[in-house]
């Protein structure tokens, strides 16, 4: 390794979100790197030119403008810039511009997607901006911003998938099916040898079940590889919520396979969208009201959790996170109360909140 090579491995290994990244990587991050030099008031990228390459800077001051010219940034030295373009259309959505003479380190696309596709904390930490502008673009400011356009699909996932051979009998995936309480299935043929190109080849859901073979009279010892759905669709662990509910809009499908590295670890339904709405806590709180008996409150309780993990998830405070318990704590106690008193009678009950 070049001292050149060992010099540029040690400067981004100090800064996020490389700084998480194993050794091995780095180096050959810091292999792939060219260096640009840019003299004070120049510009480095001009709006809508094509981007191909991440930017670090090494040394110097850089300033981002938005279309129009006013100033959206300054950055300095070990931080990124042209990450949105990367991520979007790969055009400059931001011009960037030399403030001092600046040094930049500059890493190909190549490089960029393959640390998205392979590391997480990469991913998460190069989309973070993008993730508040999408928020302040949907809701027109921050706090309101629905969660579906932020979240990633992967906090859905509760369980790895099921895969099975598109030799087993439709009989016996059924029983599996009940056996596992799982609405649908994907299912691989082991006669492929690299599975990692096709890690799978159909799904069955239950209603495939009902509709291709109970009404269609089909014999359930046929294999399953008869019946299965085969226009396969699938997403990204790292896609958005929003993404995942209007590709399953789009094509109609109520199941959809998640995948990392092209291989599934999981699928998400249509319900468990609705789900991980309803956790909002202000839907949660309309929803205690809506309970007819003590029993369906005790089922409402158990997704308290929930409602509380994802506020944190989505960067409440202490003040808000608090405000919330007390009020979800002080309408259980209400709604107890109102059904006590259709049970009993109110002159059992001396009220007092």
């Amino acid at each position: 390794m070049t001292a050149e090579v060992l010099e540029i491995q040690s400067f981004i290994a100090q800064y996020a979100p490389f700084d998480q990244l194993p050794e091995q990587v780095l180096i050959d991050v810091a292999k792939s790197v060219e260096i640009s030099y840019h003299r004070t008031d120049s510009m480095i990228v001009n709006f809508n030119d094509r981007i191909t390459e991440l930017y670090m800077i090494r040394s110097g001051v850089v300033e981002l403008y938005r279309r129009k010219g006013e100033l959206y940034n300054r950055l300095d030295q070990g931080q990124l810039f042209g990450q949105m373009g990367l991520l979007t259309n790969n055009k400059v959505r931001f011009p960037a511009k030399a403030v001092k003479d600046t040094l930049v380190y500059c890493i190909p696309e190549s490089v960029f997607n393959d640390l998205c596709e392979n590391y997480d904390d990469f991913a998460d930490f190069v989309e973070a901006e993008d993730t508040t502008r999408l928020k302040q673009a949907v809701k027109g400011k921050t706090e309101d911003a629905n969660a579906l356009t932020t979240s990633k699909v992967k906090t859905l996932l509760t369980r790895e998938p099921v895969i099975l051979s598109c030799n087993s009998t439709i009989q016996a995936v059924a029983q599996i099916m009940t056996e596992e309480n799982i609405s649908a299935v994907l299912i691989n043929d082991p006669d492929i040898e690299d599975q990692q190109d096709s890690s799978f080849v159909g799904i069955i859901t239950e209603h495939d079940l009902c509709a291709k073979v109970i009404a269609a009279g089909v014999n359930v010892d046929s294999p399953i590889s008869q019946v299965m759905s085969t226009e396969l669709i699938s997403l990204e662990h790292n896609a958005y919520i929003f993404e995942a509910m209007l590709l399953m809009l789009r094509n109609k499908i109520d199941h959809l396979p998640i995948l990392k590295n092209k291989i599934p670890i999981g699928l998400i339904e249509v319900a468990d969208i609705i789900r991980y709405e309803s956790q909002n806590s202000l839907l949660f709180v309309s929803s205690i009201f809506q309970q007819k008996s003590c029993e369906d409150l005790v089922l409402l309780s158990s997704q308290l959790k929930n409602c509380f993990v994802r506020m944190v998830n989505e960067d409440a405070n202490s003040h808000m996170v608090g405000r919330a318990m007390s009020e979800i704590g002080r309408n259980f106690k209400q709604r107890l109360l109102e059904l006590a008193e259709d049970k009993f009678g109110r002159h059992r009950f001396h009220i007092v909140f």
